[in-house]
């Protein structure tokens, strides 16, 4: 009989050993679980907080270039006419007679959500060669947005001290430019 009872007592040890192990088994996936949840609402809230900075830190660019976005806006919305009338001006203002003519568009560079053109002008004047470089000068230093994309000077050996040019200005305007 004993052996009866030491075989169903280790029987019952082993049914509570394997019952033991289920339940460590059971317990350690339920804390591996947990930790995965845990871990993917930890990376949640990171992912959320990362988007509210993102747009907090977009929403006072936008606030703090406001100012900066309207000047640019006041600076492209010279239409052609005027612009002609600013290089014709500079061109009195360094004493040569300034000439333009073959104004036509050119390639302007892409800006998302703003309709930028560009105008290209050549410009032709005579005058001593100190007046036609404070030209030059004052051509590159509009109050528009431009640049001197080439120059020609020129020297005839009669002409004494007169000296021809020609230009091309190219400048940025967001007015509606008609082909």
């Amino acid at each position: 009989m004993k052996s009866r009872t030491s075989i169903a007592v280790s029987w019952v040890a082993l049914a509570a050993a394997v019952l033991s192990w289920l339940c460590v088994g059971y317990f350690a996936w339920t804390i591996s679980a947990d930790e995965v949840r845990r871990t993917e609402a930890i990376q949640t809230a990171q992912q959320t907080a990362l988007r509210h900075d993102v747009a907090v830190r977009l929403h006072a660019l936008v606030q703090d270039t406001a100012g900066d976005r309207a000047r640019l806006d006041a600076l492209l919305a010279t239409d052609v006419v005027s612009a002609v009338e600013l290089i014709e001006g500079a061109g009195k203002a360094a004493g040569i007679s300034a000439q333009l003519g073959n104004a036509a568009p050119e390639s302007a560079p892409t800006v998302p959500n703003l309709s930028v053109d560009a105008v290209g002008f050549v410009v032709a004047g005579e005058g001593t060669f100190a007046e036609l470089m404070h030209a030059l000068q004052l051509f590159e230093t509009l109050s528009l947005p431009s640049s001197i994309r080439r120059f020609d000077l020129e020297h005839l050996p009669d002409a004494g001290a007169t000296w021809t040019m020609n230009t091309s200005v190219s400048l940025l305007t967001s007015s509606t430019l008609s082909p």
